[in-house]
This record gives structure tokens, sequence and C-alpha cells, in this order.
């Protein structure tokens, strides 16, 4: 029920928020804002410091699931934590919104690798023009998504470095004309 709701809700916020499309490679992204899952923190850290090597400015935001006891306090980056950043339902609360909104970012990239409603949420209510991510039951829908077939997430093969690499190779071919 409360998945059907967030569903319409992500919608919604992305038809009123999605500016025109723009492709970009990775030379024109000058900034980041990058969502990743907290499980997997050494995985999207490699990511992030792989872009940072390649002169990229990155703003992280990690999900910390309900039930997680790992401590994230020395993290460098924003976590995200149920009850005080988000819902029951998995909605974000005003004060992230906020402070994403607060973000200058030339694109969004999510890392998560599991259909994530709170992160589709937060990414459908910036207005931000380019996005990249896994494709996932087409919420929300990327200007680069990449495809994988179901079997290969179900097992597991996937990572989020195997994710990281692919994005980061196709921005690398986009041909800005």
């Amino acid at each position: 029920m409360f998945k059907w709701l967030l569903k319409r809700k992500i919608k919604k916020m992305e038809k009123a928020c999605r500016q025109q499309r723009a492709f970009r490679n990775l030379d024109a992204i000058q900034s980041f804002l990058v969502f990743f899952e907290a499980s997997e923190y050494a995985e999207a850290r490699q990511a992030i410091t792989l872009l940072e090597n390649n002169g990229k400015q990155v703003t992280a935001f990690g999900y910390v699931r309900k039930g997680d006891a790992t401590n994230y306090t020395a993290a460098p980056y924003r976590m995200l934590y149920p009850k005080t950043d988000y819902n029951f339902m998995g909605y974000p609360s005003g004060k992230v919104i906020r402070a994403l909104r607060a973000v200058a970012c030339d694109a969004i990239l999510d890392l998560t690798l599991k259909e994530n409603l709170t992160i589709a949420c937060l990414s459908s209510s910036l207005p931000h023009p380019f996005r990249a991510g896994l494709k996932k039951n087409g919420i929300p829908s990327y200007d680069l998504s990449i495809s994988l077939d179901d079997e290969s997430l179900k097992k597991q093969t996937v990572t989020v470095t195997y994710l990281s690499e692919q994005i980061i190779h196709y921005l690398q071919t986009i041909r800005m004309e």
C-alpha cells in the first residue's frame, strides 16, 4: 500500500521537477551528487574516489536501512537515517530535500543496486538536468540507464564497483557536439 503511494508521488514529483533532458559526457560534468546504500559504503567510496581523482567535485548521501547497526558517524558523507531523515513510508523529510536542493551539481549518480523508493523520491524531487543509474522498474527514469538482466541482480553478481565503472565508461564515450 505505502509502496504504491510513494511510487505515485515519485511520478508526480518527476513531472513537476523535470528539466529539459541534457546528455553530458564526463568532461562536461564538473560536480556529482551521488546516492548509495550505506551497506555498500566501501565500494561506493571507491567510486567516489575515482570521480574525485578525475577532478570532479562530489557530494554524497548514503541511505541507512532500518535495522542497520553499523556506526557511520566517521563517514565523510551525509547519511540518511530512518525516523530522522525519512519516515516509515520512506518519504524524505523536508530538511533533507532542502539540503539536497542547496547542492549545486551537474549530474546525479545513483549507485543503489536494489529498488530504493526513498532515493528515487529524492532524485525525482531535484531539478538537475542529468541522471545516471541502474534501471530498476522504470522509477525514476534516468538519462543514462544501465540495464542488466534480473538473473544477475538476483544472484548479486553485480556490484557497486561494476556499476560505477560502467557508468563512468559510458560517460566517457558520450560525444558532445
